[in-house]
């Protein structure tokens, strides 16, 4: 038999093993327990405990492993913020790059849902997370296939070809609360901001 055939073969028969064997722990089925709009407010972090699983005909576990790194690092920089206005979303935070989008969102069952989707998360468009696990301390944001595939296609760091392949997936990322001096801040600029409107509306009344 020629050896280069044959190393063919084993090359093979090693992605094959590593396919069957490389199996992700599973996550949890679609939550639809609606949004608790009280237990959302206030500061969030991600854990870093970011979960991936692909459905892909080909290059599955490639798929998995490179998406699953990049959200990784994406979370690992990603403060959430929500006030009953708004939700900020903060990266780099207490840096020198650190950076703020902000955005008016609403509850929908259990998606949250963004007003102010261009680039507020990670410089893309990310209209919702699906929300599941929520209580007063935790909760999960979770993508499936449309998000995750828009996200990879606005960084452009794995290629195409990859990206194509996904036919089906999911994305789980536990968040916990967090505190910050920040959140201190734009408390003071929505009471501002509410009090200048209240103002306002006091003097139209007036002129009426």
């Amino acid at each position: 038999m020629d050896m280069r055939f044959f190393g063919t073969i084993l090359v093979f028969l090693f992605g094959l093993l590593v396919s069957v064997t490389s199996c992700k722990r599973d996550i949890d089925d679609i939550d639809e327990t609606p949004i608790d709009p009280e237990m959302l407010l206030g500061g969030w972090e991600f854990t870093g405990e970011v979960k991936v699983k692909i459905n892909a005909p080909v290059m599955k576990n490639i798929a998995e492993n490179l998406t699953e790194d990049f959200m990784k690092g994406v979370a690992s920089r990603r403060k959430f913020y929500f006030t009953k206005k708004r939700a900020y979303c903060v990266w780099s935070i207490d840096t020198d790059n650190e950076k703020t989008k902000q955005s008016e969102y609403t509850c929908n069952d259990y998606k949250l849902e963004f007003a102010e989707t261009n680039r507020y998360f990670y410089n893309c468009y990310v209209p919702m997370f699906y929300v599941k696990n929520q209580t007063e301390s935790s909760m999960t944001f979770y993508l499936l296939k449309d998000e995750i595939v828009n996200i990879l296609k606005s960084d452009k760091s794995i290629p195409s070809g990859i990206i194509e392949k996904i036919e089906d997936g999911i994305c789980e990322m536990p968040l916990r609360r967090y505190h910050n001096k920040f959140w201190d801040e734009i408390d003071g600029y929505e009471a501002q901001e509410d009090e200048a409107q209240e103002n306002e509306t006091q003097e139209n009344e007036t002129q009426e």
